[in-house]
């Protein structure tokens, strides 16, 4: 796989536009970092984000693919501080390089992970 849509869908707690998000494929190798993003999120909405590898050469296997990481980074502002965000669903899709669908992982909770400045990953197996 080599392309990644990811669906995230934001609770009560927004993410700010000057917070990173950076995605980790768990794999029975190792984690496999994905694209980073900073993108604001607003209360109760849903964004798609498609994603490539963080280095565009490598590729990874479906089969080897055993779930997702997140880590939420606050870039704070001047008079901010840290960010939270609640996340309440992520979903994901795995494209080959010829674009064919491979893999699928959704997890949901209210909130599936509340991400604060000390509190700043999430995994799942799935």
């Amino acid at each position: 796989m080599t392309s990644f849509t990811l669906v995230f869908r934001t609770g009560g707690d927004d993410l700010r536009s000057n917070s990173e998000v950076m995605p980790f494929l768990t794999t029975r190798y190792g984690d496999v970092e994905l694209q980073h993003f900073r993108s604001g999120f607003g209360n109760n909405s849903t964004h798609t984000k498609v994603l490539g590898l963080h280095n565009l050469n490598w590729t990874v296997n479906s089969c080897d693919v055993t779930g997702l990481k997140l880590r939420m980074l606050s870039h704070n502002g001047p008079f901010q501080t840290d960010d939270n965000w609640n996340l309440d669903a992520v979903t994901m899709y795995g494209y080959g390089q010829n674009g064919a669908y491979s893999y699928y992982f959704h997890a949901a909770g209210t909130p599936l992970k509340r991400f604060t400045g000390s509190s700043q990953w999430w995994s799942q197996l799935g």
